[in-house]
């Protein structure tokens, strides 16, 4: 594009006036030529037979007589009278010529000749045919007058033509002038770049009275301040994103070495209350500041508010921990009022149906109210977290002065209110209001001198498909975990302590994972994976990992952006599930009941499992049957057990598929029990045999 440049508009206007008076020059020669000379040369040549037709019938009657003196004497007379008759020249039928004057030195533009035959005269109302013409008439005009007057005409035009192309020309370097000139240094000032010089500019007085240039300059002065504007703001928006990125790595960094300090702090029932408080009251605060730097980011990153939103499903310790950390906050000027959640296994993965900032602002009110209960500098407001009949309790206990049993009967409604002298209860009314609005409700119970506890239940609902309710170990499996924090790790080694794996891998980096999967093909195959999304220093993410290996249901995803949408969804496709990393240190950790027995026989034919039953009642053999290999997976049978699978579960479910399924989660005494031969199952590396119907222990 830079090498052509294209014609410039000076060019262009100039050459379109020209091309303007070209055509109108044209079109003026055109109709000279056309309708005056040519209508003037047609009027001449009328006029010329009409004269010569005169002279024709002057001298018929003595032609038709043969008396020729008289026709010359005539034709004399004739020439003299008409002096625009240059010459005349009279001939008969025979050939004989009568009469000669015609000029032969004259110019053909300067002589118009015209014949004319005569013919004899005939009777009245008759006509002689032409056949009998008896002399012929040639008569010579002159047209110098007429080719005088159109040269003089031609050269007035050529005159025109030329004062017209002077004034186009200095018509068109005025217009090129005053439309290029401004135009040209609005193009430069373009280039500079310098957005202030440019809002500035205008066009100079001599084109100030085109109204496009006006245009097209107050046009070019606003894109110049809406760029300006938008300069300033990106280049704001680009400090706050640096400084919401270096908070959000911060508070991740936090995130991983709090935990493990809070899976310490629950071990400490050696030490002292003053040490324990001292721990939690750290640990709390370390939260606080991972909480208030996840929010920031959060704001700086242009979330969605949620102010006005419908009832959904959330995660409650999601939504309770930055309140408590705004309650921490809000309350440090009193250094002994401890704020705190108090986290088990009955809180891990609870999920209800509330309106997010609706139920912050209960959640903060509740805790405000038990702050303010508590008179003196010290005091203790917890909440906790548990599910009951199908309703998830948030329970705000406080030691403060307690509520007397006949104002506790109030509380609630609009207007009642305790121990505050400007309060007019609405925020307990507020906070019965929303809960029963989400089909909860709101309970107080309280003992003047002991304290209040107040309990928001609120529907729970099902955990979301890509949240893992637990964690389950199958027997011997190795567990493979990677995270850039060494505190992490800490955290599943303390969690497996009493669920010991038959072996835990530490991967503190994305080639750590690589290279154990290389190593160890087998055993990853059974593994279980435990993966942090972001990876410190690394471009890849557990994620990722996750989906070049083909990890699948046999990993979980251990990270802080569980509510990532764009996370979720490549989870969901990727078949993980995903665990808060916050919430890791509660999280089930499940070991399934072994049974051990002789053999398990998956058939869906009723006669089938009956008769391998009473054989292996007869041979004293411990048999399990089942109808599907569902049903088998949740009786959770040893992985040694020997297996018999029908070739045809029924439904078209082929059981050589079912059985390499089976052999992938780690079962490896897999067998096929049919009637079909075993050349129809090839390639069933898997399998240990192909057999017949009868079970094996019947000789």
């Amino acid at each position: 594009m830079s090498g052509h440049r294209g014609i410039s508009f000076r060019t262009l206007l100039g050459t379109s006036f020209f091309g303007i008076i070209a055509l109108c020059l044209a079109l003026a020669y055109a109709m000279q030529i056309r309708f005056v000379e040519g209508n003037g040369l047609a009027q001449i040549k009328a006029h010329a037979e009409s004269q010569t037709e005169s002279i024709a019938q002057l001298l018929q009657m003595d032609l038709m007589s043969g008396f020729y003196p008289a026709v010359v004497q005539r034709a004399n007379r004739t020439m003299q009278l008409q002096a625009e008759l240059l010459g005349l020249r009279i001939e008969t039928k025979s050939g004989y010529i009568v009469f000669d004057s015609a000029k032969k030195d004259l110019a053909s533009d300067q002589v118009l000749t015209v014949t004319k035959k005569v013919l004899p005269s005939t009777l009245a109302g008759q006509q002689a045919a032409e056949a009998d013409w008896i002399a012929s008439i040639t008569a010579q005009f002159s047209v110098q007058d007429h080719m005088a007057l159109m040269k003089r005409q031609r050269r007035t035009i050529a005159a025109f033509g030329f004062a017209l192309a002077l004034l186009g020309l200095a018509l068109s370097a005025f217009v090129s002038a005053a439309l290029s000139g401004p135009i040209r240094r609005l193009a430069l000032e373009m280039k500079r770049g310098d957005l202030e010089a440019l809002e500035k500019l205008a066009p100079d007085a001599a084109s100030r009275w085109i109204y496009e240039l006006h245009d097209l300059y107050a046009q070019t002065h606003f894109l110049a301040g809406q760029n300006l504007q938008y300069q300033g703001e990106s280049l704001r928006r680009a400090k706050e994103l640096a400084l919401a990125e270096f908070a959000r790595q911060v508070a991740h960094d936090i995130r991983s070495p709090l935990a493990a300090l809070e899976t310490a702090a629950a071990d400490l029932s050696h030490a002292s209350d003053e040490k324990r408080l001292l721990v939690r009251g750290a640990a709390g605060r370390i939260r606080d500041i991972a909480n208030s730097l996840l929010e920031n980011y959060r704001d700086a990153s242009g979330g969605v508010s949620s102010i006005g939103a419908p009832a959904e499903r959330h995660l409650l310790t999601g939504l309770i921990e930055p309140v408590i950390s705004e309650k921490r906050l809000q309350f440090r000027p009193r250094p002994d009022m401890l704020i705190e959640a108090v986290w088990d296994e009955r809180s891990y993965g609870v999920f209800g149906t509330v309106k997010s900032v609706e139920f912050s602002r209960v959640l903060s009110n509740l805790i405000n109210n038990g702050v303010e209960s508590i008179e003196g500098a010290s005091g203790t407001v917890q909440v906790t977290l548990s599910v009951e009949t199908g309703f998830a309790l948030v329970t705000i206990r406080d030691n403060g002065k307690g509520i007397p049993p006949d104002i506790l009967a109030r509380l609630g409604e609009r207007g009642a209110s305790h121990g505050k002298a400007q309060g007019f209860g609405l925020g307990l009314h507020h906070a019965r209001v929303s809960c029963e609005s989400w089909g909860g409700k709101l309970s107080i119970s309280s003992q003047p001198g002991e304290g209040t506890q107040v309990t928001v239940s609120v529907p729970v609902v099902a955990a979301p498909k890509w949240f893992a309710p637990r964690l389950t170990l199958r027997p011997a499996q190795t567990v493979v975990i990677l995270d850039d924090d060494a505190s992490i790790h800490q955290v599943w080694a303390d969690r497996f302590k009493s669920d010991a794996p038959a072996e835990i891998v530490h991967c503190f980096t994305p080639i750590d994972l690589r290279s154990w999967i290389a190593a160890n093909k087998d055993k990853s195959d059974r593994a279980l994976f435990l993966l942090d999304y972001e990876l410190k220093g690394h471009k890849e993410t557990g994620l990722e990992l996750a989906e070049e290996f083909k990890l699948g249901t046999r990993s979980m995803l251990v990270t802080s952006w569980y509510e990532d949408a764009t996370i979720i969804e490549r989870c969901l496709k990727a078949g993980l599930r995903i665990i808060p990393k916050g919430l890791a240190r509660l999280v089930p950790i499940e070991r399934p009941v072994v049974e051990s027995l002789d053999a398990a026989l998956i058939d869906d034919d009723p006669l089938a499992r009956a008769t391998w039953t009473i054989a292996a009642s007869r041979a004293g053999k411990r048999l399990a049957v089942f109808t599907s290999v569902r049903d088998f997976l949740s009786a959770r049978i040893d992985l040694s057990t020997p297996v018999y699978i029908d070739a045809d579960l029924g439904d078209g479910i082929d059981g050589a598929l079912e059985a390499k399924r089976l052999h992938e989660r780690g079962y490896t005494e897999l067998y096929l029990a049919t009637g079909h031969p075993a050349s129809k199952f090839p390639d069933q590396g898997h399998l240990k045999g192909i057999q017949g119907k009868a079970p094996p222990w019947i000789a």
